[in-house]
């Protein structure tokens, strides 16, 4: 059955569900979703509205279309968070998923197998209650996908930023930024330099932006390329 975690958990970060980022867990441990909804409780611009133990349940709860983010769960019974993923961006496809999965090299595969399937990210989650509960590491690093990943899940749906997920002196903007269609015209060189090397950088969301940035790179580039991601170990 659905939980509202507001209901389980208190000091749940308040604030209207319009004001702040909204997140669904997906665990099939409750006391694992409990943990990480009492590490989400302590930033104000996030909010848990759901907590549910498998991938049926989550594509069910979907039906709302008012997830920002969803934390997911990989081996889980009934319906495990591969078979869920495709699913639930079919569900809302505005929707931002971290896949969480514990520190095991066959997890970490598994995870990468997620990010091609439509995972914006992607974080390492301790192996037992323990560590959960004394990772500060795992706390830091969620909170910063979650509050990154929800703002961009936010403009894509058209729905306003949470002012204390705003940079210090950027104004909330009355209409939502829209992407431009068609193709990017680029400014002309101004000197003639020429790149010996192609340099990329990536951090939170960066495995799906370097799948389209690859798709749409020109087999023409003539100058190596070299990436740097930011990624959690594979055990």
């Amino acid at each position: 059955m659905t939980t509202n975690i507001k209901e389980m958990v208190p000091g749940t970060s308040g604030g209207s569900d319009e004001n702040v980022i909204r997140v669904m867990l997906v665990d099939d441990s409750a006391i694992i979703r409990g943990l990480i909804a009492k590490m989400i409780a302590t930033d104000p611009s996030i909010l848990v509205t759901a907590s549910v133990a498998d991938g049926a349940q989550a594509v069910k709860r979907m039906a709302a279309r008012d997830i920002d983010v969803i934390v997911l769960d990989i081996e889980m019974p009934v319906m495990d968070g591969l078979t869920a993923l495709p699913k639930l961006i079919e569900a809302d496809p505005n929707v931002k998923i971290v896949v969480a999965s514990t520190l095991t090299e066959r997890n970490a595969d598994i995870s990468l197998k997620a990010l091609e399937a439509g995972a914006a990210d992607y974080i390492p989650k301790p192996t037992s209650t323990t560590q959960i509960a004394g990772a500060s590491d795992f706390r830091r690093d969620l909170l910063e996908k979650i509050k990154i990943l929800g703002a961009a899940a936010r403009r894509a749906a058209g729905r306003p930023l949470p002012r204390s997920a705003l940079r210090p002196g950027q104004i909330q903007a009355t209409e939502p930024t829209r992407v431009p269609s068609g193709p990017v015209t680029l400014r002309k060189a101004t000197n003639a330099f020429k790149p010996k090397i192609l340099a990329i950088g990536s951090s939170t969301g960066g495995p799906q932006a370097l799948m389209a940035l690859f798709k749409d790179l020109k087999p023409t580039i003539n100058v190596p390329v070299v990436i740097t991601q930011h990624m959690p170990p594979s055990g």
